[in-house]
This record gives structure tokens, C-alpha cells and sequence, in this order.
């Protein structure tokens, strides 16, 4: 949370620039007042909105059979929040994004209905996203290289080597260590989200958009077939742990 957070807030600030007509008209009162509400809304989200939305889905569950009746409260819920943070200077993904994570976090959302919404989510809402998204530029004629082994050693590095580190500095094992950062690394989607955003405010070219897009296609695919060539491994690890404790 405190990563999009920055991120998000990092990007709202990218994104401002793009709007100044000219470099003499830069004051930062709109920056630390953008800033200053994102917290504020961050911290009423986690606090009277989440128990707003406890209530409301205690509500439901009571009065409601179906699943479709939370569906329809996600949504609409997430479609406010998005408008907050819209208005507030930051994109409306961050504000759908909180909401997200005030609801999941409710006892009163039951496994059916988790699934129910990943079901919508996962098969509907995001390939229709990310169709859009590939349809938007010409991968082709975008391709560069030198572009896309840049930004995926930078993403490879940046992300499998920070978590090893740290989850070294923890007392992990190597292997398991290693296991946390490719892991992590498969974490890809969110990039094509902050590359669509920044290539529809002409912050990034064509060119560094597909290789933000390859760059989370090849992290997200290769994680989960480079954990199960560790799987033996790990396994040792753990009974090593297991016998360092007893």
C-alpha cells in the first residue's frame, strides 16, 4: 500500500507538468496540497471507509442473496473512489485501487463472492483493459532493443535484488530469498497501467511503453516457471529451518 501510494502520488506530480504552459507559472503549493489530501484520503479509507463498508456489507449479506448485489456495490464504490482521486489530481486507478483494499480486507466479503468478483475481474475486466492497451500503439514499429533490455534489467534488478537483500537482512536462507524476489518480480500489471497513463499524458514515448508492456509480459510469465525449477530446493530450506528450530 505505502509503495502505490508513493508511486501514484510520484506519477500525480510527473503528470502536472505535463499541464503547465509555461516553466515560470511552477509553484509548489498545488504539489503539497495534492499531496496532503492523497494522505488525508488514504487515511479516511482505511478508517471511516472501511467501516462504512463493513457496514454496508453486513447489510447486504443480510438482505441479499446473491452475489451480485456486492458486485454491484464494488463497482459502484469503486467507481466513487476513482472520481475522488480524479478530482483529487491523482489518477482514478489509485482511487479504485483503495477501495479494493478497503473491501477485501471486510470479514463480511465471503469466499463465494471473492470468487465471484475475481471471476468478473479476471475474465472480463482485464483482458478488455489490456486489449486496449496493446491496441494502442504499434508494437512492431515501436520495438527498440536497446529500450527493452534496459527496462527489463532495470525491473529484474530492482525488484529480485531488493527483496533478496532484504529478505536476507531477515535471516532467510539464500534459496528462499531468492524465491521472494523472483516472486516479486512477477509483479507487471501496474507497470502497463502507469505506461498507458504516462503515454496518453506524453510523458513516455511509444517506444518505452512496449518495453514497459514486454517487460511485465516476460517478468509475469517466467516467475512462475522459475519457482517451480526451485521447488526441490526450497523444499530443503524449509526442512533445514524446520530443524534449526526443533
Amino acid at each position: 500500500v505505502v509503495d502505490d501510494i508513493v508511486g501514484w502520488t510520484i506519477a500525480g506530480i510527473v503528470f502536472s507538468f505535463d499541464k503547465l504552459e509555461d516553466v515560470g507559472t511552477f509553484t509548489v503549493t498545488p504539489m503539497v496540497t495534492m499531496i496532503g489530501i492523497t494522505l488525508a484520503f488514504v487515511g479516511l479509507m482505511l478508517t471511516a471507509g472501511r467501516w462504512v463498508c463493513n457496514k454496508l456489507l453486513a447489510f447486504i449479506n443480510r438482505n441479499f442473496a446473491k452475489p451480485s448485489a456486492v458486485i454491484g456495490l464494488v463497482i459502484g464504490t469503486a467507481a466513487l473512489g476513482a472520481s475522488l482521486t480524479q478530482g483529487i489530481g491523482i489518477h482514478g486507478f489509485f482511487g479504485a485501487f483503495m477501495v479494493g483494499i478497503v473491501l477485501g480486507s471486510s470479514p463480511h466479503l465471503t469466499k463465494e463472492t471473492r470468487e465471484s468478483i475475481d471471476g468478473v475481474v479476471t475474465n472480463f475486466m482485464a483482458p478488455l483493459y489490456f486489449a486496449s492497451a496493446g491496441l494502442a500503439v504499434n508494437f512492431i514499429t515501436n520495438f527498440s532493443w536497446p529500450i527493452v533490455m534496459m527496462v527489463l534489467t532495470a525491473a529484474c534488478v530492482g525488484k529480485i535484488g531488493g527483496c533478496y537483500t532484504c529478505a536476507r537482512a531477515t535471516g532467510m536462507p539464500g534459496t528462499s530469498s531468492l524465491a521472494v524476489g523472483i516472486a516479486m518480480n512477477s509483479r507487471g500489471s501496474i507497470e502497463i497501467v502507469f505506461g498507458m497513463i504516462a503515454l496518453q499524458a506524453h510523458v513516455i514515448t511509444e517506444s518505452m511503453f512496449v518495453a514497459l508492456a514486454i517487460m511485465a509480459l516476460v517478468t509475469s510469465s517466467s516467475s512462475g516457471f522459475l519457482l517451480r525449477c526451485m521447488a526441490d530446493r526450497l523444499r530443503k530450506d524449509e526442512l533445514i529451518c524446520i530443524e534449526g528450530r526443533t
